[in-house]
């Protein structure tokens, strides 16, 4: 007899933010007592908010109950709903990227957030999204690798990669977002009002004014507040993304990567290699100049949500890069450049940038002249503006010396810069949704073209490298040149 098992009991918990809207009829009546300014009348109808409560848990509770998994065979099956039940099958071998992650809060009873994701599902949930026993959960994520016939014990052959503090540490600096991190401390500030009393937060804020005055050094306060507060958020960020990659471990095998880390929440997703859609091998222009790179693996399921991982190496120098890959990924090497931009393309990487240089100076400019009066504050932050617009030209100018495309095998390596970031992407032939040819009038007469390779991992990406040769292009991908295409 197959024996199908239930969510975790925590889960009954968890699925009570489906019914939170029940909770609007006690305090409606609650709010319809307190206007009446009669607390017997309150009391006397205490039973409708508890039956109210009661019946939020009861429908929890029911939820839990209806919704049973069982792994029989090669395929998954879930079952869901009372009234009216559905069973849904999913086989083992069609799932992409199994993830466990298991927060602090839960460790203690033993639960893990298990998701299953396909390519048949949504980019915005999993197919398969349940809170079980962590011995359960393992239990699956074993069933899931096992190589070949799912029914075999075999384990396959696995090769370990785990980087250095240092590496975790570098890149936690250059993906930390200053934004994010104040939005998160906003959030715990407010969170910490609601349980202590609005008096602690309004103290704290308090507290944060009165130390802006002081660190201002001379700079407009309001300036300082906000340049102080994106450091504090960058702080913040920088120390969650590090305590999310510390115990960074991958362990490769022909068929699967598995990835764990996390010190507090841990996580442990398991990829399918077959179904990588392509690396991206990413670098600021900090991490350039220290030779420094970083890989992030773009596949179903993995990094799906906000809080998960995609990164497959943390950081490594660009000279042992490729040692790497080839422990990890050995098919996923990359190859030098063979087709480059011309000298004629120079304007059309600064271009962008420039333009947003100009219309800087020009704001400032305009500025100073509407209200001189804030002449200090202006060219404060007309200057603090500049800075990332200049950053935004020297990555340009780098994009230009670097951008290309090659092919080595069936897999293509194509180098470009999207925002502030150097991208060095790896992707096979098979995995290329889409080839486009672009061809201004202005590049006909060099007889050069854009290249845009649309490719597909959990959403839709273009990958779009400059002013590359036409017919050289077509014959590295094995196109008919098109005929409004000048050679």
């Amino acid at each position: 007899m197959i024996q199908r098992k239930h969510p975790h009991p925590i889960y009954i918990v968890q699925s009570l933010s489906r019914y939170i809207l029940l909770l609007l009829l006690p305090l409606a009546r609650g709010a319809i007592a307190a206007f009446q300014g009669s607390v017997t009348q309150w009391l006397a109808g205490a039973w409708f908010d508890l039956s109210v409560l009661f019946l939020i848990f009861l429908l929890g509770f029911l939820r839990w109950l209806s919704i049973t998994y069982t792994q029989q065979g090669d395929c998954l099956w879930v079952r869901k709903g009372l009234l009216i039940p559905s069973q849904t099958a999913i086989p083992l071998e069609k799932i992409i990227t199994f993830s466990a992650v298991s927060p602090l809060v839960l460790r203690p009873l033993r639960a893990v957030e298990l998701r299953a994701d396909t390519p048949a599902g949504s980019f915005q949930k999993a197919d398969f999204s349940l809170t079980v026993w962590a011995h359960q959960a393992k239990q699956l994520l074993e069933a899931g690798a096992r190589e070949g016939d799912p029914l075999s014990q075999k384990p396959a052959e696995e090769r370990t990669y785990q980087p250095g503090i240092l590496a975790i540490a570098v890149l936690s600096v250059f993906t930390s977002n200053s934004l994010a991190g104040v939005l998160l401390s906003a959030t715990f500030v407010n969170q910490l009002g609601q349980i202590a009393g609005t008096t602690l937060s309004s103290h704290l804020y308090g507290a944060f004014e009165h130390i802006i005055r002081i660190l201002a050094f001379g700079v407009p306060p309001a300036a300082a507040a906000v340049a102080w507060l994106l450091f504090g958020g960058w702080l913040v960020a920088f120390i969650s993304n590090l305590l999310r990659h510390l115990r960074f471990t991958v362990k490769s095998s022909p068929q699967f990567l598995k990835i764990y880390s996390g010190l507090f929440t841990t996580r442990q997703y398991q990829i399918r290699v077959s179904s990588i859609g392509y690396l991206d091998i990413r670098q600021s222009l900090g991490t350039k100049i220290l030779g420094v790179a970083s890989v992030f693996v773009h596949s179903i399921g993995y990094g799906k949500n906000r809080e998960d991982l995609s990164v497959l190496i943390p950081a490594s120098s660009v000279g042992t890069l490729p040692n790497r890959l080839a422990l990890l990924l050995p098919s996923y090497q990359v190859s030098s450049r063979q087709l480059t931009p011309n000298l004629g393309a120079l304007l059309r990487f600064l271009g962008e940038p420039l333009w947003v240089l100009g219309g800087l100076t020009a704001a400032v400019g305009l500025l100073l002249w509407l209200v001189p009066g804030l002449s200090q504050l202006i060219w404060w932050v007309g200057l603090m503006a500049a800075i990332p617009a200049l950053w935004f030209l020297v990555i340009r100018i780098v994009d230009f010396a670097t951008s290309g495309v090659s092919k080595k095998g069936s897999y293509y390596t194509l180098r470009y810069s999207s925002g502030f970031y150097l991208h060095t992407v790896v992707i096979p032939r098979e995995k290329i949704a889409a080839i486009q040819l672009r061809q201004s009038v202005f590049q006909r007469r060099d007889r050069r073209c854009d290249l845009i390779v649309s490719s597909y991992a959990e959403t839709l990406k273009l990958h779009r490298c400059k002013n590359l040769p036409v017919a050289q292009l077509a014959l590295l991908f094995s196109l008919e040149v098109p005929k409004d295409m000048k050679q």
